[in-house]
């Protein structure tokens, strides 16, 4: 996950896939995410799914109105 703000706050989360859902199971939440407004309306469940059948590169790309962009993406 790739958070660039309109302020030039950078933030990057790298996480290994195979303990992400876990970790949605448990509601673990990373400040860096859960506190982002950008974020807030995507659906997990389904970006985990798009994971597990091997979708590769940018799987949502979000352009705030505030010129905060956001990359979630699988390498």
């Amino acid at each position: 996950i790739a958070v660039d703000s309109a302020d030039g706050d950078k933030v990057r989360v790298t996480l290994p896939m195979a303990p992400v859902p876990l970790a949605m199971q448990m509601r673990i939440e990373l400040p860096q995410v859960s506190g982002n407004d950008a974020l807030k309306d995507i659906d997990w469940a389904q970006v985990m799914e798009l994971a597990r059948h091997g979708a590769m590169g940018n799987l949502i790309e979000v352009e705030s109105a505030d010129g905060d962009i956001v990359r979630i993406f699988v390498e």
